[in-house]
Parts: C-alpha cells; structure tokens; sequence
C-alpha cells in the first residue's frame, strides 16, 4: 500500500520544485473513505491514526529532515472546517518522528477548488497564492512539507518553491495518499 511519488511524463518535462513526494497509499477504498471522513465530516481524531500510518512511511524513506511543516488553506475554509487537516497530520507526524513543526506557510488568497479543475488548470490555480510568515529564514533547512493528498503535485510545488525562497535546502511532500486519476473530487 505504500508508494513513492514518480514524475509523469508532464512532470518529466516540467519537474516539481519538490526533491521527492511519498504517500502511504492510494487515494482509493478504505483509505478514500478515511480521508473523507476525517476531511469532511468532521472527524479531526482521526488524524492520529492517520497520521502514524504517514510516520511509518516516512521511517522506511530513511531521509532526514529538519522540520515539518503542511499546506495551509484558506481562513474561509479554515472558518467552515474549523481546523486545517494537513496541519493537524504534519503534527503527528513531526510528534512521531522527533522532529519540529513549525507553520510556516499561510494562503494568501482564495484559489478555485482544485480537485474540480484540470492539470493545467491546477497549475495555474495555484501560482503566488502561498507565501511565508513574516521575515522566515530557513537557513538550509531540509523540511517536510504534508498534506492529506497528493494528485498533480501542483499544490505542493508551488509550497516548495516558496519554501526554497526563503532558504530550504531541500522540500520533500509526504501525504497520506496519492491520487489515482480516476477518484471523485476531494475538496
């Protein structure tokens, strides 16, 4: 059930801003149902089990990091959700691995639902929509950036390259799954 994000052939010709991407599953049967319900049904303790299955994922990578961070999301998602689910997994998973996490990241603005729009659409979605917190200096700093799920990469390349900017060494993404291409919208 465990994977490692391989670039498609787009990506080949346009690679992430990311080092590396690993999942602990596919985005499909119990582990969709999971997701759905912690995401959307208001099932945040659901993200510790979450996210130890994410810990032991990362454990096999044997790749050291610095510290974790996740994908923000918007404040008027935040306000309907009420809590941030990539931020409540990167928790549990910095707790798990011995590592800090740090909010790093914040949306600066409201973007279209990407799991509603095409590759190219999601990559265009998403440009200068992240930004850092204040005067961020992450001083060559490996740093684990999670999020929930994974399907273009576009989200977390674009939190990649504002975490380079302000001096990452290297962003690797771990989420709980990767999307197969064929699920139903996530968001």
């Amino acid at each position: 059930m465990e994977g490692e994000g391989n670039f498609c052939p787009q990506c080949s010709h346009n690679p992430p801003d990311y080092k590396k991407a690993l999942f602990y599953g596919l985005y499909e049967g119990k582990l969709e149902e999971a997701i759905l319900r912690f995401k959307f049904q208001d099932h945040p303790h659901l993200a510790e089990p979450l996210g130890q299955l994410m810990v032991q994922r990362w454990r096999q990578s044997g790749i050291k990091v610095d510290l974790v961070t996740s994908v923000p999301i918007s404040s008027r998602r935040l306000k309907v959700r009420g809590y941030n689910q990539a931020e409540l997994l990167a928790k549990v998973v910095a707790r798990g691995l011995g590592i800090p996490y740090r909010t790093l990241l914040v949306k600066r603005r409201e973007t279209r639902e990407q799991s509603k729009l095409k590759r190219e659409e999601r990559l265009k979605n998403v440009i200068g929509v992240f930004a850092t917190y204040g005067n961020e200096d992450l001083g060559g700093k490996a740093v684990l950036l999670v999020d929930d799920v994974l399907t273009t990469g576009a989200t977390a390349s674009e939190c990649a390259k504002v975490l380079q900017g302000v001096g990452a060494s290297a962003v690797y993404v771990l989420t709980l799954a990767r999307g197969t291409g064929t699920q139903r919208p996530i968001s």
